[in-house]
């Protein structure tokens, strides 16, 4: 795994980049709001070289991604939404993960295509700190794409 993309750019969303980056990851972040873009990108620059991460203007700037972790608003519907755009963006090679820490897994997947590459990825706050990351499992998840997500979890220093 060598590109990490990132959808969100709140707290989660900024944390988890920062570990990208820290993990030595060409990190592409993209959030529709460029200010919420610009914030992030000045609080990683705090903690951690800028180098690798990439501030993206669109979702399609995903493509090339290994594995894109979407760290949005709890809401379905917008999940959905958002996920199937990166899913159209990034091609069924990448693995899509979700920080989720209230809807089921199951659910998000089944507004994506090809449902079986995602997973959950959750985060605890502040992801930088915290030293662990759940990783869920859908009813259709693969065993690759939750493999893929441990295997980045673990290259970020967290179990």
């Amino acid at each position: 795994m060598t590109v990490l993309g990132v959808v969100g750019a709140g707290t989660m969303g900024a944390g988890i980049a920062q570990l990208g980056c820290q993990a030595g990851l060409e990190t592409r972040l993209f959030d529709a709001d460029t200010v919420a873009l610009q914030r992030a990108q000045a609080s990683i620059a705090k903690r951690a070289s800028t180098d690798p991460l990439r501030l993206l203007s669109g979702v399609e700037e995903l493509a090339g991604c290994d594995v894109v972790i979407e760290a949005i608003p709890e809401s379905l519907e917008l999940k959905h939404a958002v996920l199937s755009d990166v899913a159209a963006a990034v091609g069924p090679a990448c693995v899509l993960a979700t920080n989720t820490s209230s809807i089921p897994v199951t659910q998000v997947a089944a507004g994506v295509p090809e449902p079986a590459r995602v997973v959950g990825m959750h985060f605890f706050n502040p992801a930088p700190v915290m030293t662990l990351v759940e990783v869920i499992r859908g009813i259709e998840s693969s065993e690759e794409a939750a493999r893929a997500v441990t295997e980045l979890g673990e290259r970020m220093g967290k179990r």
